[in-house]
């Protein structure tokens, strides 16, 4: 899922859902976050629809880890959001790469 700072949540005019969700953060902290929806998200030129987002004060040293890697500290692109705009990281090249979507079928026995 993705992450953005409660500050940029607030400028952007979320929805929150009022659904409250937990995870560990990269520095290894607990972050309480609040569930919101965003009614259009673009990444890389693809343009998602009411995407799900984790709204969370994200902390100093977070932003920090961020900022030294040379990424935005507000925002945190979640692998969720990257399924949903057919995105996978190419980790040969540090950036993302467009991959066509796919469906498995199980077979019932």
């Amino acid at each position: 899922m993705t992450l953005i700072d409660k500050a940029l949540a607030d400028r952007l005019g979320v929805e929150y859902t009022g659904r409250s969700l937990d995870f560990i953060s990269i520095s290894g902290h607990v972050v309480k976050s609040m569930e919101a929806v965003i009614s259009e998200l673009e990444l890389e030129g693809e343009l998602l629809k009411y995407e799900a987002l984790a709204v969370a004060n994200i902390p100093r040293r977070v932003k920090e880890a961020l900022s030294k890697v040379g990424v935005d500290e507000n925002i945190v692109i979640g692998l969720l959001t990257l399924e949903r705009a057919n995105l996978i990281p190419d980790t040969t090249t540090g950036a993302l790469r467009k991959t066509e979507s796919f469906i498995l079928q199980l077979r019932q026995s």
